[in-house]
């Protein structure tokens, strides 16, 4: 008996030790997060196919109350690299399309990890530094205010998704989708409409 006292103290003070409460553990979740202020946020993604030099860019924007107002996708051919269908085409297509819908402000919000040395012209005297430099000049021309900035892979699906699907596009180049998020990437858009609860 005494013996059986012992093995139980001895086991549950090894658990304590070992083992870490749950609330120790927790790590936060990555999930899109709207603007702040008048800006509209525009996720853009690019994809790229190494062997027929090709790819797609996709865009979707969105306000502060998380609605969708835009979206578009398209194919790309003739490329050198993926840098130039993530950073530079898909950048130029959505900027191009937020000036036809008459945005005024806007986020440029990318998971390339690029998004950031392109704001600070790290790449500018790159290969397609050209076109960085054409990006950044586009958007201080057209709008109030522009900034790129980075997110998580997490917070990019629905871009990244429109950019696989504008890869594969055969009969059209492009398509854009003014308003309300097209109904194949609603999922997408909704789950991040989901705000955590607590």
């Amino acid at each position: 008996m005494f013996l059986s006292i012992l093995y139980f103290i001895h086991s549950a003070a090894q658990n304590k030790f070992f083992l870490k409460k749950d609330n120790q553990q927790t790590t936060p979740v990555q999930q899109w997060q709207p603007s702040v202020g008048e800006a509209l946020k525009k996720n853009i993604g690019g994809s790229f196919n190494q062997l027929h030099k090709s790819g797609g860019w996709g865009f979707i924007v969105r306000d502060v109350e998380r609605d969708a107002v835009g979206s578009g996708a398209g194919k790309l051919d003739h490329l050198q690299g993926p840098l130039q269908a993530d950073e530079a085409e898909a950048c130029l297509h959505a900027m191009i399309w937020a000036r036809e819908w008459g945005m005024k402000n806007i986020i440029i919000e990318t998971d390339a990890q690029m998004a950031a040395a392109i704001a600070r012209n790290a790449h500018d005297l790159a290969p397609n530094g050209v076109r960085f430099r054409e990006n950044k000049a586009f958007g201080r021309l057209n709008f109030n205010s522009f900034s790129m900035i980075y997110c998580p892979r997490a917070c990019n699906k629905a871009a990244d998704f429109l950019a696989n699907y504008g890869s594969k596009m055969v009969h059209e180049t492009q398509a854009v989708w003014p308003g309300d998020a097209h109904t194949f990437i609603y999922n997408l858009v909704s789950s991040d409409l989901a705000r955590p609860s607590g």
